[in-house]
Parts: C-alpha cells; structure tokens; sequence
C-alpha cells in the first residue's frame, strides 16, 4: 500500500557495491517504504563525519538548474547557503541529488548537486548489508536513473520513479 510523506525534507542514503547517494527528497511526497531508508541516518551521520577529506565537484549545470529559478523567487537566495549541506555529503563520498522543483510535491525530478571527484569506497560494508538498503536496492525503477546519471555525469534532472 502507498502511503505518501510529504512536507519534510528527508535525506536519504543508498549503498551499492559501486557508490554511496544522498537524496534530499525537498518536500516530495514519497512513499513510507523510501522513508525507513532514514532509520539508520543516525549513524550514518556519525560514521561519515569522521570521512570529511574527499575532494569535490559542483554539478556545472545548476545555474540553469537551480540558481536563476531560485533567484526570481527570492531575491535573498544564496548559492553558498543552498550548496552547503550537498558538499558536506560528497566530502562524505556521496553522490548527493536535491529535488528540482521544490513547489510540486509531486514532481520526481531530482538532480545531481555535488559528487566526489575520487570514490572511495572503503568505508561503506557495515550499511550496505541494511534491511531497508536491500529492499531499496531491489527497486531498479528506482535506481536505474540514479546509477544511469552517476555514470554519466550528464548533469541533467532525472525521474524517479518511487
């Protein structure tokens, strides 16, 4: 059964054999089952803090993106402010999406803000093997477009299909 969430910015975590996501859901109506994925974030934050050295790159896309939409509406937008929290998760190692259109909790577009130049992924075996990381891994509707946009870094938005 779905039952949607909406109205909270969640951050989610995904582990593969490959890569570490972040996802900030922005207010998304989402699914419970995606949101069981933040159980363990706790810990994640613990774990990961102490992993704050990863050299990083900015989607190059997010004037486009982000930035001129952002400033029609509020003229007090601040880039440094909105990139903050996605660079702390690539320091982490996380390829870190934020949801594109924030006003339309319906909208699944998400786009890649921040990402690790170099994956190191030494650091991940004791959340990959997590109940709620497993069944999310088994949603290929759902992981597809992100594993597709990591390869390809075409810094576009993608649909997730939840």
């Amino acid at each position: 059964m779905y039952k949607p969430s909406t109205y909270y910015d969640y951050d989610l975590f995904i582990f593969t054999s490959t890569v570490k996501i972040h996802i900030a859901t922005g207010g998304a109506e989402i699914p419970w089952s995606l949101i069981n994925l933040t159980k363990n974030n706790p810990a994640i934050y613990e774990f990961y803090s102490k992993f704050e050295n990863e050299e990083i790159e900015v989607n190059s896309n997010l004037q486009d993106i982000v930035y001129r939409r952002q400033f029609e509406l509020n003229r007090d937008f601040s880039v440094e402010n909105y990139l903050r929290s996605f660079e702390k998760f690539a320091r982490y190692g996380f390829y870190s999406f934020d949801k594109t259109n924030i006003s339309n909790t319906k909208d699944a577009s998400y786009h890649l803000v921040a990402y690790p130049k170099n994956q190191n992924f030494e650091k991940v075996s004791q959340f990959i093997e997590t109940q709620e990381n497993q069944k999310i891994l088994g949603r290929r509707h759902f992981m597809d477009p992100l594993i597709k946009e990591i390869a390809s870094l075409n810094f576009q938005p993608i649909q997730l299909m939840y």
